[in-house]
């Protein structure tokens, strides 16, 4: 069953599931099937539709917009593991591929952990860092170099020195005048 969980600040996530519908609407207003009361979601924000086997997210010309994975559409097949920004509340979507294939097939939705949402993503950080052979910077500005301690306190002591001997020549054009 294809699952969209939900994001809604300052709430535990939210795992909607919703099997074989045709059309799943979301928005602020009650008569939607997902009721998401945010500023940023409009009365009748987006629709999740169901063209053959495979759910389509449709913008109902919003005002804040709706996005997959970070870019903005009017309307886009979703695929397993897609993110859907609705204005600015952001969803993670399952497709019954993944389902599937995991053996989560319902029931309490993952929620071993006790937040209602279970992550299979796990990262480590990494120990080094290596550059790969034939990495080229890219970048237009030059690489700044580190300079030490004595050469930094000697270009300090240089400007100091300039200032000084404008100010001794300065006072001096006073005492002239």
């Amino acid at each position: 069953m294809p699952k969209l969980t939900i994001y809604l600040p300052d709430q535990e996530p939210l795992r909607i599931g919703f099997e074989d519908q045709a059309e799943v609407s979301v928005g602020r207003a009650d008569d939607n099937d997902i009721v998401l009361t945010h500023d940023s979601i409009s009365s009748h924000h987006a629709q999740l539709k169901l063209v053959g086997a495979q759910y389509h997210l449709v913008d109902l010309d919003s005002t804040n917009g709706t996005f997959l994975d970070g870019a903005p559409i009017s309307e886009a097949p979703l695929s397993h593991g897609a993110r859907v920004t609705f204005g600015q509340v952001e969803a993670d979507y399952e497709g019954d591929d993944e389902v599937a294939e995991s053996g989560d097939e319902g029931g309490d939705f993952g929620a071993s952990s006790g937040s209602g949402f279970e992550s299979t993503i796990h990262a480590e950080i990494a120990e080094q860092s290596v550059m790969p052979p034939g990495f080229k910077n890219l970048s237009p500005l030059p690489k700044v170099e580190k300079k030490d301690a004595a050469s930094e306190v000697a270009m300090i002591l240089g400007i100091v020195g300039i200032v000084a001997a404008l100010a001794v020549a300065g006072f001096a054009m006073m005492m002239k005048v």
